[in-house]
């Protein structure tokens, strides 16, 4: 199990770090809730990691296939609700790069999300909308 420690700093900041690689990473409180602007929020780090999985779930998929998603890209926002205060609805769009991919491949890829590791783990309370965009060889 990875074990990762944090430390408040003050002004709603705090410093995280994975111990097993020492990777960091600094996390502050939403502006609207008196925090600043120049970091990750830690809502912000739960759309960025359902996103990030799911393409990540897709790569795994795709690579035991041999099906070449090199260049996809996602975006990803997320709705807050409050009464309690919390996420609402995580919406995360795909694009894929003009690879002739076919009806086949799109769908598995599309299904393959079922198994993303986040996505089973996070609350049925909330919503997570995928969009896939498929680009054409004319790049539409």
């Amino acid at each position: 199990m990875a074990k990762i420690t944090g430390e408040y700093l003050g002004d709603l900041r705090i410093d995280c770090v994975r111990e097993d690689n020492g990777a960091k990473l600094t996390l502050e409180s939403l502006f609207e809730n008196f925090g600043g602007e120049s970091h990750f929020s830690p809502t912000d780090l739960v759309a960025l990691g359902l996103a990030s999985c799911a393409l990540n779930t897709i790569g795994i998929y795709c690579h035991r296939r041999e099906i070449d998603i090199d260049g996809a890209i996602f975006s990803v926002g997320k709705t807050m609700a409050t009464q309690p205060n919390r996420i609402a609805k995580i919406r995360t769009v795909f694009t894929f790069p003009a690879k002739g991919y076919n009806e086949k491949e799109r769908a598995g890829i599309e299904r393959c999300l079922r198994s993303c590791p986040v996505h089973n783990s996070l609350s049925e309370r909330m919503e997570q909308e995928f969009v896939f965009n498929w680009l054409d060889d004319a790049g539409k």
